[in-house]
């Protein structure tokens, strides 16, 4: 048992450390994840071709807040894992 001060001023403390906490955290979170927009131009594929690897399971998509977002780590990583095929020149 804490001595010297209230339950409520306790809870109160405590919500506020959480709360910033949380906060720090979600800062954090939202530069792990990058948008379909940005994945697609970091790859520079389209759409379409980037939501053919995620169906295909080369890369992992989450839906947050009704986003879908992609690890930015799994970007990076699909880029050197991915093969690329050069269209060639007629």
């Amino acid at each position: 048992m804490i001595e010297g001060i209230t339950r409520e001023e306790f809870q109160n403390a405590l919500q506020g450390i959480i709360k910033s906490e949380l906060a720090i955290l979600m800062t954090e979170k939202k530069s792990q994840f990058i948008t379909r927009n940005e994945a697609c131009k970091k790859l520079r594929i389209s759409i379409p071709s980037l939501d053919k690897l995620i169906h295909q399971g080369k890369l992992t998509a989450s839906r947050i807040n009704g986003r879908i977002l992609i690890k930015n780590d799994d970007i990076e990583k699909a880029l050197t894992e991915i093969p690329v095929r050069m269209k060639r020149k007629r």
